[in-house]
């Protein structure tokens, strides 16, 4: 089946807001054709037909007796399991509730009184999460992080805007991936406040219960955007860096590249006991820095430290961030690469107020001003940042093969 070919849709619901709700969803969702049908919750799961089983995305309003992981639902699921997606939708729903559902496979929750922009979200990320299952070759995903030498350098918008760009967002005719968004800055990581995302105990939750982190765990710990990406935020309150394991972050890392398409990294400006465990991961280490001499020496000087690792999956790259491509500003540029001993890979355009005003409203800057310059330099950067991650993966793999066969 052709990877832009209609998305079919079923959903079985017993509430007139949730069915309201739908509706208005479908009709915001082109490549979506959705049959809704009526039923109240007790009686859903016998409503279950021939066109609700085959239907690529299915949303089932149910009773809360029905979520414990038994019975018709569960059985329900396990039929539905593997290419199709399933969205459950029951009153009172609380965080073991979605973790069960998840366990079997279900793709999101939507706990009642539901609200429309949400169903909205959930469906919109239901049908690129569809439509990337006809597109995915099985592979693991690639992994793109973003560092500084030098705190302002606006690594974290740089990486929120790649992770935005790489699902969709602010351009025509672009599926868009799934992309999960990983902030381990757990000190004082912004993604989640740039991106009006409230903070949350997601990563602490990981941290108590590391034995039970598989991708059911990681992403009922996530914030969903409306865009439909996935992300980690930093925790609310101040940890030290000692509470992440190496072998639990590299876990974590491990289950985002199976459950996603793309993974996005924020890393801390700080080398911790599990920095390495994250770099052995990472196929395109995004170093972002400005045209200053302490930015510059400071790169550098990350960059030979990352060289004496010795990590042979690491990829990195340079962006310069603010970049006013003015006359005095172009003759620094080639004094600093000369000085950073290599050329600047991604060059951001300048454009502080509108920068601000995206941070302060929550909004990415592709809803705010969809074609400056600012813009169009953030496309650039994570179209390039994936393709080069892949570059490093093929070239890992053809490695390794040829490893393999010298023995």
């Amino acid at each position: 089946m052709a990877a832009n070919a209609p998305v079919t849709g079923v959903a079985i619901v017993g509430s007139h807001e949730l069915q309201v709700a739908v509706n208005e969803a479908a009709a915001a969702i082109p490549a979506l054709v959705l049959h809704v049908e009526t039923a109240r919750p007790e009686a859903a799961l016998t409503q279950v037909g021939e066109r609700a089983e085959s239907a690529d995305i299915l949303l089932i309003d149910v009773p809360n007796d029905a979520t414990s992981g038994q019975g018709p639902l569960a059985e329900l699921c396990t039929r539905r399991a593997g290419s199709k997606v399933t969205i459950v939708s029951a009153a009172e729903l609380d965080l073991n509730d979605a973790r069960r559902l998840h366990r079997l496979g279900v793709f999101d929750v939507l706990p009642q009184p539901v609200y429309a922009d949400d169903v909205r979200a959930t469906f919109a990320a239901a049908v690129r999460s569809f439509q990337a299952g006809r597109r995915h070759t099985g592979a693991l995903a690639p992994v793109i992080a973003f560092t500084r030498a030098k705190g302002g350098m606006g690594a974290t918008t740089l990486a929120t805007h790649a992770m935005l760009s790489l699902a969709g967002v602010g351009r025509r005719g672009f599926a868009g991936h799934r992309v999960g968004f990983l902030d381990l800055d757990i000190q004082f990581g912004d993604a989640g406040i740039n991106l009006d995302i409230p903070a949350s105990s997601g990563l602490l939750d990981l941290l108590n219960d590391p034995a039970r982190l598989d991708a059911a765990l990681l992403k009922t710990s996530m914030a969903e955007r409306p865009e439909g990406v996935s992300i980690l935020p930093a925790p609310c309150d101040l940890l030290p860096f000692e509470v992440l394991d190496p072998e639990v972050v590299g876990r974590m890392i491990d289950v985002a590249r199976e459950e996603f398409d793309v993974v996005v990294l924020d890393l801390p400006l700080a080398i911790t006991a599990w920095t390495r465990a994250v770099l052995e991961r990472v196929h395109e280490l995004v170093i972002v820095t400005a045209l200053s001499v302490c930015g510059i020496r400071r790169s550098r000087r990350l960059s030979e430290l990352l060289d004496q690792e010795g990590i042979s999956s690491l990829r990195m790259s340079f962006a310069l961030n603010r970049f006013a491509n003015t006359f005095s500003e172009r003759g620094l540029v080639k004094q600093s690469e000369k000085a950073l001993g290599r050329g600047f890979d991604y060059r951001i355009a300048n454009d502080y107020p509108l920068v601000a005003q995206s941070q302060d409203r929550g909004v990415p800057v592709f809803a705010l001003k969809p074609r400056s310059r600012l813009a169009r330099s953030l496309h650039e950067m994570a179209d390039g940042c994936v393709a080069r991650a892949r570059e490093q993966m093929t070239s890992l793999e053809q490695a390794d093969a040829q490893l393999q066969a010298a023995e």
